[in-house]
This record gives structure tokens, C-alpha cells and sequence, in this order.
């Protein structure tokens, strides 16, 4: 059974909004998103799981993680360039 998979992350997904909803699709499916590197999307298989994802446009502070720990975030990866993109995880 396979248990890890991965799949190309396309700029233009992000323009349009789609890659949460792939994400958030893929999360019930038992696809749950590990990292995120070099445009790279790696999932592992887990049980179905309903997870709500936020992709921020900002740079990341150590204040402003906080602040999405306290409101049920996780924290996943910074993208893109790796200094103002953020990936975050609620379930």
C-alpha cells in the first residue's frame, strides 16, 4: 500500500484559490500534507480527516505563529521564496 505521495505545487493554484480546496480534498481522502519543498507538495496516508488550510502572504513573525497556535493552527512550511508564504493546518 502506498503510503506517501507527492505532487507538483503549480503557482497558478495559488492565484486561483485551488490549493486549499486540493488540500483540503486530499485531506479526506487520508492524504494529509507533511511538507511543502522545491514546488513540491508531500503527503503521507493517515486516516480521513476534515483539516481547514491557510496559505498566508506575509512574513512570518514568531508573534504572529503564536497567534495561530492559540487559534488551533499548526504550523507546516514556509513556501515559495521561504520568507512570505506560510502554510498552516486547523482541524
Amino acid at each position: 500500500m502506498i503510503k506517501r505521495k507527492i505532487k507538483n505545487l503549480k503557482f497558478q493554484m495559488i492565484i486561483n484559490n485551488e490549493l486549499q480546496t486540493l488540500l483540503e480534498s486530499e485531506a479526506k481522502k487520508g492524504w494529509i500534507l507533511k511538507k511543502v519543498s522545491d514546488h513540491l507538495l508531500t503527503f503521507v496516508k493517515e486516516e480521513p480527516q476534515n483539516i481547514k488550510y491557510q496559505i498566508d502572504f506575509s512574513t512570518p513573525t514568531q508573534e504572529y505563529l503564536d497567534i495561530l497556535k492559540q487559534d488551533g493552527y499548526e504550523f507546516i512550511d514556509n513556501f515559495l521564496n521561504r520568507n512570505n508564504s506560510q502554510l498552516s493546518t486547523k482541524k
